[in-house]
This record gives structure tokens, sequence and C-alpha cells, in this order.
């Protein structure tokens, strides 16, 4: 829809509205998405500190699992010892659960950590697709002095109010086509009436000629009867 410039207000109602879609169409072309800002800085920090990150997970693991004197072993070391004692002394049977479960938790861990040590790898190209796409999310946010929800928000209200000027708009050219049917009504009734009015006129300059007509005769009449008299 187009808005209509038939006056001032409709002019000034044109610019906001071309203010509007230049507003919306700045918001659309980057097209932020709810949260997406702490997942990318989420997903920025990880990719920056990845180096960092394989060297102490890689740590990890090692204590864990992989060097001698690990903490599975050692466990497994002292689930053996307990294991053996147990069957002297039924009372042991507690710690020694205990230690089973904790050689269960153990290996899940290790089996984490190399699991996390597979999806940490050195991806350059990435990196710089995240720095971008923050950098104009926050070129966004700086110029509408918001957080991303709140640009997100703004958006929202900006598509409300140039939605209420369109069909502001739109509701002017109804009612101007609704003035002009009711124009040419009102124009096709007062032809009528004058129509009628004149047919009436007619008539009843006929029906008081005619009445008239009869009164001077029967004024005729009565002057003859006297004169007769006399």
């Amino acid at each position: 829809a187009q808005l209509l410039v038939l006056g001032g207000d409709d002019a000034q109602a044109q610019v906001r509205a071309d203010f509007l879609r230049y507003q919306l169409d700045e918001i659309d072309k980057v097209a932020p998405r709810p949260g997406e800002d702490v997942l990318l800085e989420a997903e920025q920090r990880r990719l920056r500190a990845s180096q960092r990150l394989r060297q102490l997970a890689a740590q990890a693991e090692e204590l864990v699992s992989t060097r001698d004197a690990s903490a599975l072993e050692l466990t497994g070391r002292a689930l053996a010892a307990v294991g053996e004692a147990e069957k002297v002394d039924g009372g042991l049977s507690r710690p020694r659960e205990r230690l089973v479960a904790a050689q269960a938790e153990l290996e899940e861990a290790a089996r984490g950590l190399s699991r996390y040590l597979s999806t940490l790898e050195a991806d350059p190209g990435r990196l710089a697709e995240l720095d971008d796409r923050l950098d104009a999310l926050r070129r966004l946010s700086r110029k509408h002095g918001a957080p991303l929800e709140g640009v997100l928000a703004r958006r929202e209200a900006l598509e409300a109010e140039l939605q209420a000027l369109l069909h502001r708009a739109d509701r002017r050219a109804e009612l101007a086509q609704q003035q002009a049917r009711r124009l040419v009504e009102a124009t096709a009734c007062a032809v009528a009436l004058g129509a009628a009015r004149r047919t009436a006129a007619a008539a009843l300059e006929e029906a008081v000629a005619e009445r008239l007509g009869k009164l001077a005769m029967g004024k005729k009449g009565d002057s003859g009867g006297t004169s007769s008299v006399t």
C-alpha cells in the first residue's frame, strides 16, 4: 500500500513511513536472532582459547586415565585391595561399592574428556566469520542503544507503527471513495427530487387553474340569475 499525499499530515506520514522502512531494512539486512550474540560469543571464546583448552583437557585426561598412577589406575588398585580384604571382613562391602561407583564415574569422565578433545580443532575461517557477525550485531545494538533483545523488540515496534500508517492511508482512501460514491448518489437524488418537484408543481398549477376556472364560471352564473329577477 502507498500513502496518499493529500495534505500536510499525509506528507509527514509519508516521510515517517519512509524512515520506518529504512530502519526496518537496516535491521533485516543483519537479521539478528534471539540469543544469537550470547551463543556466538561463547563459540568465539572457545575457538580463541582452543589451544589452551586442548592442553588443559589433555592434561586432565592424562591424570584421570592415560598415565601411570592415573586416578583410574589408583582406584583400581584400591578396589583390588579392598576386595581382597572383604573376603575376610564383610564390613568393607560399603567402601568397595563406593570405589566401584568412583571407578565407573572416572571411566565416564575419561570418555567425556576424549570426546571433548576430538571437538577442539583450530578453525581460523570460522573464527573470522564469528568476528564479522558479532561486529555486525554490536553495530546494530550501538545504533539502537539497546542489547540485541532490545533491537528485536524495537523492530516489532517499528513494524507495528509502519502498518498503522499504511492502514491509516488505506482508510483515508476508502473514506475518499465512500465520499465520492455518496456525492454521486446525492446528486442523483437531487436530480430526481427536482424532477419530482417540477412534475408536482405543474400538476398543482393545472389543478389550481382548473379550480379557479370553475369558480369563475360559478360567479357568472350567479350574476345572470339576479338580473333576470329584477
